[in-house]
């Protein structure tokens, strides 16, 4: 795959926040709570065009952009690993797709998931720990089941 013929590691979710910790960011609470569905990520080009492996990574996005990624998180990176960059932002997470030290390619998001894959697999956990009100409910499980990742 080009990704890993890209990069040393790519990292998703949880190992986004472990690998920005491990290079001097920090992670905690994100500001929009528990997120669950697609957020739409404003590719941040003018910093991806500095890196020739994003470039190429990212060649549909060569004048900015929005890319449709699916999320399920409570905490967040809240400061990106030293000399990192931000590639990627969303209404629910600001720093959504990161590149640290030049070859570690991370992001909050999930694009190794379909939306039936969440709602299978990880819904029901996310509903059995009490993650989500009653009334929010309806409107994730309408969200996923009506929604087209790629715009």
């Amino acid at each position: 795959s080009l990704v890993y013929n890209l990069f040393q590691l790519v990292c998703i979710c949880f190992s986004h926040q472990l690998i920005n910790i491990v290079y001097g960011g920090s992670v905690g609470n994100g500001e929009c709570g528990f997120v669950f569905g697609a957020a739409d990520t404003i590719i941040n080009y003018s910093a991806i065009s500095e890196h020739k492996q994003l470039t190429s990574l990212f060649k549909n996005y060569s004048t900015g952009g929005v890319m449709r990624l699916l999320e399920s998180h409570r905490d967040e990176v809240q400061t990106i690993a030293k000399g990192g960059v931000i590639i990627g932002s969303s209404k629910s997470c600001k720093n959504e797709m990161v590149l640290v030290r030049n070859n570690i390619l991370s992001m909050q998001s999930h694009p190794d998931l379909s939306p039936k894959l969440m709602m299978d697999k990880i819904w029901p956990a996310i509903v059995e720990k009490g993650f989500v009100s009653e009334a929010k409910r309806d409107f994730y499980e309408h969200e996923m089941t009506n929604l087209h990742t790629i715009p």
